[in-house]
C-alpha cells in the first residue's frame, strides 16, 4: 500500500490537468493519451515482470503517470491556458457549472449503488461463482464505462460553459440535443 499509494497524487493531478484542458475544449489529447500509458504499462510488465515481480507493474504506472503529468502540462503551456490567473472564485460560475453538470453524474451515482448491491447479493453465492460473476460483468462494463466516462468528460464542462456564456436558452437547446443523442 506504501508504494502504490503515492500513485493517488498522480491520479489527481492528470484528472485536474485533464479536466483544464477540457474547458478550453482540448478533449481528445488527454484521453488518448491513456492508451499510450496502458500501452507501456503493459509493455514493461512484460519486459520486466519475469525480473522484478509485481514491481514491473508499480513503476510501469509511475513511468506513465509521470509522462502523462509531463505530456498535459506541455499542452497547458503550448495553448497558452493561465493555470493560476483565474483564482478569484465566483460562485455563480460554481453555482452554474455544479447544477449543470450534477445531472450527468448521475450514472456513475446509479452505477456504485448497483455494485453495491452486487457484491452484497454475490456473498451468498458458492466458492468460484464470485470471480466468474465478475469475470462476466467486465465484457458489459468495460465499454459502457468507456462511453459514459467520455461523455462526461466531454458534455459536463461543454454544458456548464454554454449555460455560462450564451444562457439559458441556448442550454436548453443543447441539452435537447444532447438528450435526443442517447434516446
Amino acid at each position: 500500500l506504501r508504494i502504490v499509494c503515492p500513485t493517488l497524487i498522480f491520479f489527481i493531478i492528470t484528472s485536474i490537468l485533464s479536466g483544464l484542458l477540457n474547458i478550453y475544449n482540448v478533449f481528445y489529447i488527454p484521453e488518448t493519451m491513456s492508451i499510450l500509458t496502458s500501452l507501456i504499462n503493459v509493455s514493461m510488465i512484460l519486459l520486466f515482470g519475469d525480473t522484478y515481480g509485481i514491481y514491473a507493474l508499480v513503476w510501469a504506472n509511475y513511468i506513465s503517470s509521470g509522462l502523462l503529468v509531463v505530456v498535459l502540462f506541455s499542452l497547458i503551456y503550448k495553448n497558452g491556458i493561465p493555470i493560476f490567473k483565474h483564482l478569484n472564485f465566483r460562485f455563480k460560475y460554481a453555482y452554474g457549472y455544479l447544477s449543470m453538470s450534477l445531472p450527468f453524474y448521475f450514472t456513475y451515482f446509479i452505477s456504485q449503488v448497483l455494485t453495491g448491491m452486487e457484491n452484497a447479493l454475490s456473498s451468498f453465492l458458492g466458492v468460484g461463482n464470485v470471480s466468474v460473476l465478475d469475470y462476466s460483468r467486465k465484457f458489459v462494463a468495460i465499454p459502457n464505462s468507456m462511453i459514459l466516462s467520455t461523455t462526461n468528460i466531454i458534455l459536463a464542462p461543454t454544458m456548464a460553459k454554454i449555460h455560462v456564456e450564451e444562457g439559458e436558452k441556448s442550454f436548453s437547446l443543447e441539452l435537447s440535443k444532447f438528450i435526443d443523442l442517447f434516446l
